[in-house]
């Protein structure tokens, strides 16, 4: 591991998918912080406000990467691994990615 904030990340991860049954190194190989592209988050809900700066795109149901939309004074709220998990897939969770923002916003300030 390059940094010692991935550390503490993967022994949560170990300890969350050892008491799910589930091999220890299930979670840590999904939650790579290290791994580029596309990722989900291993919590229930993450909350972010929204930024008029692009870079965060979900993957949409048809398989297509789509832009969050900034929206003045709102939030963006991921669904997580365990929400995921919790409600049997009802609530599914955010497939995602950040990239560099579209070239008209890489100097936004």
């Amino acid at each position: 591991m390059s940094s010692g904030i991935f550390l503490p990340i993967a022994l949560l991860t170990r300890i969350i998918a050892q008491s799910l049954e589930l091999p220890e190194e299930t979670l840590v190989e999904k939650h790579n912080s290290e791994r580029p592209g596309e990722t989900s988050d291993i919590g229930s809900v993450t909350i972010l406000w929204s930024q008029p700066v692009g870079g965060l795109q979900i993957l949409s149901p048809d398989g297509k990467w789509r832009w969050v939309r900034h929206i003045d004074n709102a939030l963006v709220i991921n669904i997580g691994d365990m929400m995921d998990f919790f409600t049997g897939g009802f609530y599914k969770l955010t497939i995602h990615r950040i990239i560099q923002p579209p070239t008209d916003q890489i100097a936004y300030d």
